[in-house]
């Protein structure tokens, strides 16, 4: 089999003298070859397989497609949601690069970068999202609440945000669960047992309800992708002799956080006023919780070692805030204070233009490749369906009115005074009632 299989490869490259140009190989066949080189226990071919795979490995992946199927555009649906729904869109760029590892167990390389199944696009998944941000939120409840009161009520919070606690049991609770009954002042375990009783309306002899939370999360994708190498040193003689080659999505790119919030756990027989109110502080503590994710936790893998900080950009036709309001009076009295001079979407940010002229750029560079797509029929099909099936779904969606308000912004100092400004206003509304 050895000898085949160097045959083989002497075939397909030519000369084995020369082997890292490695001119017939496409697709993952260096993968396969890699893999096929360690079975053997050829080192030599092992290194020039990977040398050569790092050489011609593509360093981005067109996102237009995913655009074109719709995939990487979250519509603004207000009306499809009940009151006192929102939704978080915020566009970040990395400070620092990005690691994940992926599912995919064979790779030419041990530590490569999450991505999408389909289009191998590196991506954060929605469950990645609500692990890190439910996670950051928790380090940020336990520096923060000393009180017994004070942890469970916050704790109940990120509960109906997020779903179960991993490992949540009436007795002899583990993982996350555990860990929040032992960082948690004394008496704060029974107590936050007693308000998820409460909340959802169990007696206090039943078992702990099920529920997955108040918030949905989308995927987040990157165009390009690097290689990072980590070279541990010895602790002995001093000198590193084993670099570990990493996958990651290098600082600078951009991606998109969307948010979708449908307040169903926990505002059983509240009235309306009373759901606004709890639907604008959940959005208040979320906020919190991204800013703190974004600079001080970090997203992905290796955030001790200072991977994965992210900040927001300065965009506000991406940055937007939509909070769904059914009731009239109450919706403009919000907008009025919210926009006094000109209210409904603000002006576009003077650095809007220039983004979009660079990302138009990188559209026509990789024009060709849809083209493609298009000329064998495939994408035209697939968004046919999509259409299709979203006419019958969602019907009348484009030619609907959004009920609610829809607000930009360009930093989180601007997102806190647009909150505080929702906050007044809907005291001030209540007085003059």
């Amino acid at each position: 089999m050895k000898r085949e299989f160097i045959l083989y490869i002497q075939e397909q490259m030519g000369n084995s003298q020369k082997m890292p140009e490695m001119k017939s190989l496409q697709g993952d066949i260096y993968t396969t070859a890699y893999l096929q080189s360690k079975v053997i226990g050829n080192k030599e071919l092992e290194e020039r397989f990977r040398s050569a795979w790092k050489d011609k490995r593509p360093s981005s992946v067109d996102l237009g497609i995913l655009e074109d199927l719709g995939l990487n555009n979250h519509p603004h649906l207000q009306q499809l949601f009940p009151n006192a729904s929102w939704q978080l869109h915020i566009s970040f760029e990395l400070m620092k690069p990005y690691l994940s590892r992926d599912d995919q167990q064979f790779y030419i390389i041990e530590n490569p970068i999450k991505k999408e199944w389909i289009f191998k696009t590196p991506y954060i998944a929605p469950s990645q999202w609500k692990g890190m941000l439910r996670a950051a939120m928790i380090n940020l409840m336990i520096e923060e609440e000393k009180t017994c009161e004070a942890f469970a009520e916050r704790r109940l919070r990120l509960s109906l945000l997020f779903g179960d606690e991993k490992g949540e049991l009436e007795n002899n609770c583990t993982d996350i669960a555990e860990y929040l009954d032992e960082s948690g002042p004394v008496g704060a375990k029974e107590l936050y047992r007693q308000k998820v009783k409460g909340c959802f309306g169990f007696d206090s002899d039943q078992a702990l309800p099920n529920h997955s939370g108040n918030l949905h999360f989308f995927p987040s994708f990157f165009e390009k992708t690097s290689l990072e190498v980590i070279n541990p040193h010895n602790r002995k003689t001093g000198a590193g002799d084993k670099p570990i080659l990493f996958e990651i999505v290098p600082e600078k790119e951009c991606a998109m956080l969307n948010i979708l919030y449908v307040p169903i756990y926990g505002f059983t027989n509240i009235d309306y006023k009373k759901r606004l109110e709890i639907a604008i502080e959940d959005l208040e503590c979320v906020t919190r919780g991204i800013k703190y994710l974004f600079s001080y936790y970090g997203l992905g893998a290796k955030t001790s070692s200072g991977f994965g900080l992210a900040q927001i950009m300065n965009d506000v036709e991406k940055n937007r805030i939509l909070i769904t309001i059914e009731d009239g009076k109450t919706r403009d009295y919000l907008e009025k204070n919210l926009n006094p001079n000109q209210p409904g979407v603000p002006e576009k940010h003077p650095e809007a233009d220039s983004a979009q002229n660079h990302r138009a750029n990188d559209k026509k560079n990789k024009k060709g490749k849809r083209e493609q797509l298009k000329g064998l029929g495939s994408l035209e099909l697939v968004k046919s369906k999509l259409n299709q099936a979203n006419a019958e779904t969602c019907p009348n969606i484009e030619n609907s009115v959004e009920i609610g308000i829809n607000q930009g912004f360009k930093d989180w100092k601007m997102l806190e005074k647009i909150l505080k400004k929702i906050h007044q206003s809907m005291k001030e509304e209540q007085s003059e009632i």
